[in-house]
């Protein structure tokens, strides 16, 4: 049979050629990239091999349908199954969008409504493209292998199309929360583009087209929604902390069980240290790729120097079975490794968490792998059950230093400086304790200010902080470099003592320092009597013209009916609240709540645990008056707080 043809099919075939390199160039810069193994980047490498596999077999179409030699010599059934197969591609497309556009918005469906809003218009869209096998009462093929639609009941095969548009669309618009302003921005952009295909595919009358804006579709999303740069570790090009954190959560939350395997490489922050910066990358990639090798599953995290996380997917392999993986992989750091002509040899020891059995969010994930950073007698793997029996010696342990702290000068005020966005200065800080010490490092404030308040010793603790800031802020010229004031953490022990505001107000007077550049935090408390004699000191405070913050609001118990009737000043909203906003609809909610209600009750708002830059521009725009987080500083000495104030403000 002869085939005719317009000249759609002849400019066509150039469409899909381009389609095609691009989907090449796309597919390796997305493998390229270090991505997280969650839902929404497995759909877009589905998604862009799918429009991949579409524009080949688009493209091998138009060349049999322009090519005299090859429709003369290949069997007409040939490129029949050709058309079926590209209607398939091009029908699906809509299919995976959209379940691309749920995993973009975090969101996760039942069984059943997933089964009725994508599954079932879908399966009617594939039973239609293969009903003219034995009918053609929806639609009949030409001369040229094109189909021609016979209407009004041909309308069932954009039923699947319009289903995943207007209920893309619609969750896109109530769940809009979930993304930052620029990523929503790229999220329409993305759907205008993608639509943008139809209209033009009509009018040119070439499917062609229409594919070739879904490779432009996808090549936007590769850079604005899958934007990886938030979540890889510069330094190494691994996975970071952060990803590690949205990889535990979005895993637990959906019910999976895996495997967690920390690895703690103690000398390889000195080995860094002595070597190139090209060298010392290409040290983390020989290790990283020989982690690899413990599981075709294995994702590699870099959490901290030295410290590495292996996400291994699937919770059914033994235990034995992996701890003995586990060893025979430890074992290797014993042999050194090579590089430059220089031999690094790095012990290593492991850790292993079954998750959801020994952890159930990130932060008890990175609680045990924390414990078991400290442990000093296990050679190899750390076992969770002799994690348990070292941390009741380290609290006895804990208990002596403690006591001892403040005679052999292990204590120190950290300061981590506080960014406000309407200045775009440094111009607050919070001062924060730390505890060195020599078998276990610096031991965290939630570790040992606990301990204090067993043993007695927090309120000589917290004087020890309140005459470290007020000896900062009069020897050094942090006011004078546009700090306005440092917060301080006083305890419940403190709050509770009749005297406390003639003691802060005394020893601040010795070291002439302006009531105003200290501010108190403290915390909400559900005894009532404590919390009324808190609030007396509080008020008493106040009135002093000393700030309180009322801090780790949204941690626990809050009675919102107690806020008018304290003078606070200023809301600080957990980082547990704070980092988890942006993933949960409930949350954010509640936070935008909070910042209009502050507005009102002219209480100003502070973000805390910001590590992200998506973070920050969405508090930012929420209206919080002050962001605190790694994402702009870490607690840093003295020395550096104040080079830090000088090069930024």
């Amino acid at each position: 049979m002869a085939i005719t043809m317009d000249s759609s099919a002849q400019y066509g075939i150039w469409f899909n050629i381009a389609a095609i390199i691009l989907c090449f160039i796309l597919i390796a810069l997305n493998k390229f990239d270090k991505q997280l193994p969650n839902t929404q980047n497995k759909l877009f490498s589905i998604l862009l091999n799918e429009v991949c596999a579409l524009n080949i077999v688009s493209f091998l179409h138009s060349f049999y349908l322009i090519n005299e030699e090859v429709n003369s010599s290949v069997p007409e059934i040939v490129d029949l199954i050709l058309v079926y197969i590209e209607k398939t591609l091009l029908f699906m497309c809509p299919f995976i969008v959209f379940l691309y556009t749920l995993s973009v918005f975090n969101i996760h469906f039942g069984k059943w409504r997933t089964l009725f809003i994508c599954i079932i218009p879908e399966a009617i869209v594939i039973f239609i493209i293969f009903s003219s096998l034995f009918t053609d009462y929806f639609y009949h093929f030409n001369e040229i292998h094109e189909n021609e639609y016979n209407y009004p009941q041909a309308g069932f095969i954009y039923t699947g199309i319009f289903v995943c548009i207007f209920v893309g669309i619609y969750y896109g618009i109530k769940y809009r929360k979930f993304l930052t302003k620029e990523k929503y921005a790229s999220f329409w952009a993305y759907v205008i583009l993608t639509l943008a295909g139809i209209p033009i595919r009509i009018i040119t009358k070439s499917a062609s087209i229409f594919e070739f804006f879904l490779v432009l579709s996808l090549l936007l999303c590769l850079f604005t929604l899958q934007s990886p740069i938030e979540s890889t570790d510069m330094e190494s090009g691994l996975l970071n902390i952060n990803a590690l954190k949205f990889t535990i959560s979005s895993n637990l939350a959906q019910k999976k069980s895996f495997y967690l395997v920390q690895v703690l490489v103690p000398d390889l922050s000195y080995a860094e240290l002595s070597m190139a910066s090209d060298d010392s990358s290409m040290l983390v990639k020989l290790i990283s790729e020989f982690m690899k090798g413990l599981s075709k599953n294995a994702v590699v995290f870099r959490s901290d120097v030295g410290k590495f996380c292996i996400y291994i997917e699937g919770g059914n392999l033994p235990y034995i079975e992996l701890k003995g993986d586990v060893e025979g992989m430890i074992k290797r750091f014993d042999d050194p490794w090579r590089l430059s002509q220089e031999d690094y040899i790095l012990p290593a020891k492991a850790c292993i968490i079954a998750c959801p059995r020994d952890a159930k969010n990130a932060e008890d994930v990175l609680d045990i792998f924390e414990l078991a950073s400290k442990d000093t007698k296990s050679k190899d793997v750390v076992d969770i059950n002799d994690l348990n029996m070292m941390q009741n010696a380290l609290d006895k342990r804990l208990d002596e230093i403690v006591k001892n702290a403040l005679n052999d000068g292990s204590l120190e005020v950290f300061y981590q400086p506080v960014y406000n966005p309407l200045s775009g200065t440094y111009d607050c800080a919070e001062a924060l304790l730390r505890l060195k010490t020599t078998d276990y490092g610096y031991i965290s404030p939630a570790i040992f200010v606990p301990v204090a308040e067993r043993n007695g010793m927090i309120m000589k603790i917290d004087n020890f902080v309140i005459d470290s800031v007020c000896r900062m802020l009069r020897n050094s010229n942090a006011v004078g470099l546009g700090l306005k004031y440092v917060s301080i953490n006083l305890s419940t022990m403190d709050l509770i003592q009749s005297d406390i505001v003639e003691k802060l107000t005394e020893t601040m007077r010795k070291f002439r320092i302006p009531f105003d550049k200290i501010h108190v935090e403290v915390r909400e408390t559900a005894n009532e009597e404590v919390s009324a004699v808190i609030n007396d000191n509080i008020k008493r405070l106040s009135s002093q013209g000393i700030g309180i913050e009322l801090d780790n609001f949204g941690a626990g118990y809050c009675n919102l009916n107690r806020l008018p009737k304290t003078p606070i000043d200023i809301i600080k909203i957990d980082k547990s609240i704070v980092q988890n906003a942006l993933d949960s609809e409930k949350i954010y909610r509640l936070l935008n709540s909070v910042v209009k209600i502050s507005k009102i009750m002219r209480m100003e708002i502070v973000a805390v645990g910001v590590d992200t830059g998506e973070q920050a521009r969405e508090y930012i725009r929420l209206g919080c008056g002050h962001v605190q987080g790694f994402f702009y500083a870490r607690p840093m000495h003295l020395e550096d707080f104040i080079l830090f104030l000088e090069d930024n403000n």
